[in-house]
C-alpha cells in the first residue's frame, strides 16, 4: 500500500474537484490518471459507494476543493428539457465560478459563445486532439490546464513535472533542481537515484572486472619477466653478459598509464554523451518555444490584420481630403506660375530701363559735344569773318557794308539753328527723363505687386501647412475613436450576450417549470398515483418494487413534483403493506433530495417497521453521515437488520461486507462500530464472505469488484475473474475504486477484456 493512501489507494484528502457528464467517462479516466500520476489529489463524484447521502458530500468536497477542473462537452453543457434530468455538471461549475476556483477544458470544439453564461468569459484549452494523440504530456493545451492547476494548488511545477515523467532523466534532474520542494519531488529523487545507483553499480562491476582482468595480464608479464631473469641469470653465471633491462615495476606502471588514458578516454566519451542529450533537451526546449513564440506571432499578425482593415477605413476617409490638399496645391502652383512671370516681366523693365539710362546719358555727351562745336564754330566765324573783312578792306573796300550784312545773317542763322538743336536736345531731354521717371514707377509697381503676390503666397502655403497639421490630428483623433468605440462595442457585445443568455436561462426555466406541471396535471389523469410516484422516485434496488415499473438511479435526479403525487398515492394504499413501505421509503428519497434529512428519516423509520429492506440501509446511512446525528452503532444495526430480511438488499450486503472483510479501512464509518470490533475475525470473514456472495448473486454489480479485491491476497485466478466480470461484463467503472483502477494498481498493467 502507498504511503498515504487507504486500502483502496485513495489519497486522505482531494484538493481538485472533476466535473463531468456520465457519458465522457471514458476521456475524463484519461485526465484522471494523468492528474493522479502528478500526485494531485482528486474527487470524482462517480466514485461514491451506493447509499452514501450524495448531496451532503458533493457539497462538502466542493467547499473544500483549491480547484473544481470541469471539462466541456456538447453532453455537459447541455440544458435539460422538461422531463430531462437536470445537468449537474453545470452546478458544480457554477459553484467553482463562484469561489474563483474554475478550471475548464474542452474535450471537443466549442466556441466561447456557446458556452453557458458565465462560463462563455473563461478561456478553455482545447484537448479534442489530445487523446487521439495518445494524451502527451507536452501538447500545448493539457500544458495550459496544469499551468492553471497549478496555480490552483500552489504547485507550479506540475506542467514541467509531466513532461519530465515522460521525458529522460534529464528533464526530471532539471524539475528536480527548479521545484525541490513539489510534492512529487520526492519520487523523482528516488527515481533518478535507482536510474545513478543502477548506473553506478555497472560502472563499478564493469572497473573491477577491467582491474581484475589488467591484474591477470600483468601477473602473466611479471611471470615472463621472472623467467627472463632466471635465463639471463645462467647467462651471467656462465660469464655472459646480463641482458635483462626491464624493471618489473615498470610494467605496472605501464599498465596504470594505459589504464589512466582508457579511463580519460571513456571520461571524454560520458562527456560526449551528455554532451548529446543535452542538445537533445536543448532542441526539445527551443522547441516548445517556438512554438510559443508561434503562438505569440499568430496573434499578432491576427491583431496586424485588424489594425491594418482599420486604417483602410481611414485611408478612404483621406482620400476625399487628400484631394482637396491636390487643388489647394494646384492653386498654389498657378499662383507661383503668375509670381514668376511678374518677376520676369519686372527683369525686362528693369532692362528697358537701363538702355533707357543708356540713351539719355549718349544724349547727353552729344548735346554738349554739339554745343561745344556750336560756340568754337561762333567764334572761329567771328575770326574768320574779322580777317575776312580786313582783306576786304585792303583789297575791296567797293561795298563793305554788303558783305558784313550777309555774314551777320549767316551767323544769325547759324546761331537760330544751333539753338533749334539745343532746344530739341534739351525736349528730347525731357521727353528721356520723363520715360525714366515713367519706367521707374512701372519697376516700383512690379516689385510692389511681386512681393504682394510672395506675401499672399506664404500665406496660403502657411494656410494650408495649418489644415494638413489639422487634417492629421483628425485622423489621429479618428483612429483613437475608432479603437474606443470597438472596445465599446464588444463590452456591449458581452453585455447583451450576458443578459440574451440570463434571459434564456429564465424563460427555459418558467418553460421547464410549466411543463413540468402540466406533465404531471397530464400524467396523473392518465396513470395511478402509485404508478407515477413509482416513475418518479423508485430505487432501483428496492425488493418491493414491482418488474419494469420504473425507477430513478440517483438521489439527484428526483423531482420536487413527485412529492404531492406520492403523498396522494400514500392515502390509496392503505391495505397493501408492501405498496405502502415502497411509497414511504420514496418519499423519504424526496424529502433527502430536498434537503430535509429528518422528514426523511421519519418516512423511512415508518417504511422499516413495515418490514422493508431499503428502508433499513437508508437509515443507516442517515446514522453514518457525518453530523449531529452521527452513531456508527446503530447504522450498523440497521445494515445488520437490512441484510436479514428475505430477500435482502443488495446495496446492504455490499456494504456489510466490505465493512466485514475490510475493517482496518479508515475510510469507512463502519469499522467504528463497537459490534464490528466484538467479532473474531474467523467470523467476521466467514460472514462477510455470506453477504458477498449474495450481493453476487443479486448481481449487483461494485460486489464483483469487492470480490476481486478481497480474493486477490488469497486466489488471484479467481479475483480476476470478478474483476473482468466488473470491468468488462457488468461495465461498472468508477475511478479510482473500480476493478481496472485496482488491476492497474496491483500490476502496474491495464485490466485487459481480451
Amino acid at each position: 500500500m502507498r504511503e498515504g493512501r487507504d486500502f483502496w489507494g485513495r489519497l486522505p484528502m482531494s484538493k481538485v474537484f472533476l466535473a463531468y457528464k456520465t457519458t465522457d467517462a471514458e476521456r475524463a479516466n484519461v485526465v484522471r490518471e494523468k492528474l493522479e500520476l502528478l500526485g494531485v489529489p482528486l474527487f470524482v463524484d462517480q466514485k461514491m459507494m451506493s447509499g452514501d447521502n450524495y448531496i451532503s458530500t458533493i457539497n462538502e468536497e466542493l467547499n473544500s476543493a483549491l480547484a473544481v477542473l470541469v471539462l466541456w462537452t456538447a453532453a455537459a453543457v447541455h440544458m435539460p428539457s422538461p422531463g430531462e434530468p437536470p445537468n449537474f455538471v453545470l452546478s458544480e461549475a457554477q459553484r467553482g465560478y463562484s469561489r474563483g476556483i474554475l478550471v475548464a477544458a474542452t474535450f471537443e470544439r466549442i466556441a466561447l459563445d456557446h458556452l453557458p453564461v458565465p462560463f462563455n468569459l473563461f478561456q478553455a484549452p482545447d484537448l479534442s486532439d489530445w487523446i487521439q494523440a495518445k494524451a502527451p504530456a507536452k501538447h500545448r493545451e493539457w500544458q495550459k490546464v496544469l499551468q492553471a492547476l497549478g496555480k490552483k494548488l500552489n504547485r507550479p511545477g506540475i506542467p514541467d513535472l509531466a513532461v519530465a515523467f515522460e521525458g529522460d532523466d534529464g528533464l526530471r534532474k532539471k524539475f528536480l533542481r527548479e521545484y525541490p520542494s513539489d510534492p512529487s519531488a520526492p519520487q523523482i529523487a528516488d527515481r533518478l537515484e535507482a536510474v545513478e545507483r543502477k548506473a553506478f553499480e555497472a560502472r563499478l562491476s564493469s572497473a573491477k572486472r577491467r582491474n581484475q582482468q589488467r591484474a591477470r595480464k600483468a601477473e602473466k608479464r611479471l611471470a615472463s619477466l621472472r623467467e627472463q631473469f632466471e635465463a639471463q641469470i645462467g647467462e651471467l653465471r656462465a660469464g655472459r653478459d646480463f641482458m635483462l633491462q626491464t624493471d618489473p615495476s615498470d610494467i605496472v606502471d605501464d599498465d596504470d598509464e594505459r589504464s589512466q588514458k582508457l579511463e580519460k578516454e571513456r571520461i571524454r566519451a560520458d562527456q560526449a554523451e551528455d554532451m548529446v542529450a543535452k542538445t537533445n533537451r536543448e532542441v526539445v526546449e527551443l522547441t516548445n518555444t517556438l512554438a510559443g513564440k508561434a503562438t505569440a506571432l499568430d496573434a499578432q499578425n491576427a491583431a496586424i490584420a485588424q489594425l491594418n482593415s482599420e486604417l483602410a477605413k481611414r485611408d478612404k476617409q483621406l482620400s476625399g481630403q487628400q484631394s482637396t490638399i491636390a487643388s489647394q496645391a494646384a492653386e498654389l502652383a498657378t499662383i507661383a506660375s503668375e509670381a514668376a512671370a511678374a518677376q520676369q516681366a519686372l527683369e525686362t523693365k528693369g532692362a528697358q530701363v537701363g538702355e533707357l539710362g543708356s540713351l539719355v546719358t549718349s544724349l547727353k555727351q552729344r548735346l554738349q559735344g554739339q554745343t561745344q562745336r556750336a560756340v568754337i564754330w561762333s567764334g572761329g566765324s567771328a575770326l574768320a569773318a574779322a580777317l575776312v573783312f580786313g582783306l576786304i578792306g585792303t583789297w575791296s573796300v567797293s561795298n563793305p557794308q554788303g558783305a558784313a550784312g550777309d555774314i551777320a545773317g549767316k551767323v544769325t542763322t547759324a546761331t537760330a539753328a544751333l539753338n533749334s538743336q539745343i532746344d530739341d536736345l534739351k525736349k528730347q531731354n525731357q521727353t528721356s527723363a520723363a520715360q525714366i521717371r515713367t519706367l521707374q514707377d512701372q519697376a516700383k509697381d512690379a516689385a510692389n505687386k511681386s512681393q504682394s503676390a510672395a506675401a499672399t503666397l506664404d500665406s496660403q502655403v502657411s494656410t494650408l501647412r495649418a489644415d494638413n497639421q489639422t487634417l492629421q490630428n483628425q485622423v489621429v483623433q479618428l483612429r483613437a475613436q475608432a479603437t474606443q468605440a470597438q472596445t465599446d462595442a464588444a463590452t456591449l457585445r458581452n453585455q447583451l450576450a450576458d443578459l440574451t443568455s440570463q434571459k434564456q436561462l429564465l424563460q427555459k426555466q418558467l418553460s421547464d417549470s410549466q411543463a413540468a406541471a402540466a406533465a404531471a396535471q397530464a400524467s396523473s389523469s392518465a396513470i395511478s398515483l402509485v404508478a407515477q410516484c413509482d416513475a418518479l422516485s423508485a430505487y432501483q434496488y428496492d425488493q418491493d418494487r414491482p418488474p419494469n415499473s420504473g425507477w430513478i438511479e440517483s438521489d439527484k435526479d428526483v423531482r420536487s413534483v413527485a412529492q404531492p403525487i406520492c403523498q396522494g398515492a400514500l392515502q390509496t394504499t392503505i391495505n397493501d403493506r408492501k405498496t405502502q413501505r415502497r411509497i414511504l421509503l420514496q418519499i423519504g428519497r424526496i424529502y433527502k433530495a430536498n434537503g430535509n434529512a429528518e422528514q426523511a428519516r421519519q418516512n423511512w423509520e415508518k417504511a422499516a417497521t413495515l418490514g422493508s429492506s431499503r428502508a433499513n440501509n437508508e437509515l443507516a446511512t442517515f446514522y453514518v453521515t457525518r453530523g449531529p446525528n452521527f452513531d456508527a452503532n446503530k447504522a450498523w444495526s440497521y445494515v445488520k437488520t437490512a441484510v436479514n430480511n428475505d430477500p435482502a438488499d443488495p446495496a446492504a450486503l455490499y456494504r456489510a461486507a466490505i465493512t466485514l472483510l475490510f475493517p482496518n479501512d479508515s475510510s469507512n464509518p463502519f469499522v467504528a462500530s463497537a459490534s464490528i470490533a466484538t467479532q473474531g475475525d474467523a467470523s467476521r470473514q466467514k460472514i462477510g464472505e455470506a453477504y458477498l456472495q449474495k450481493a453476487i448473486n443479486l448481481d449487483y454489480p461494485s460486489a464483483y469488484y469487492i470480490a476481486g479485491a478481497y480474493y486477490w491476497r488469497t486466489d488471484p485466478t479467481q479475483a480476476k475473474n470478478y474483476l473482468i466480470t466488473s470491468w468488462c461484463i457488468k461495465q461498472y467503472r468508477d475511478p479510482p475504486d473500480d476493478a481496472g483502477s485496482f488491476y492497474q494498481r496491483q500490476t502496474h498493467q491495464p485490466l485487459s477484456c481480451q
